[in-house]
């Protein structure tokens, strides 16, 4: 992989999981600790704020990263694939 791919993957990367954070920091999308925010609402926002287009496995796996990250439960699989 040249190193232009690799940073264009880093850099996508980093807005990806920034995007997430954002979302997940509003306090008005999660109850009780579990998250109100699907795959399909992080890939149009995505999308809405980048024109980065995610199918909602990444979108999960984005999302996931994120609640692991701040400690809040991971998004229920069974609903999302």
């Amino acid at each position: 992989m040249s190193p232009l791919v690799k940073a264009r993957a880093r850099i996508r990367h980093r807005r990806l999981i920034t995007l997430a954070n954002d979302l997940i920091r509003d306090g008005s999308t999660t109850v009780n600790g579990i998250t109100k925010v699907t795959p399909a609402d992080y890939s149009a926002y995505v999308f809405g704020c980048s024109q980065i287009r995610l199918d909602e496995a990444e979108a999960a796996d984005y999302l996931n990263a994120v609640l692991v990250a701040r400690g809040l439960p991971r998004l229920n699989t069974e609903t999302t694939n």
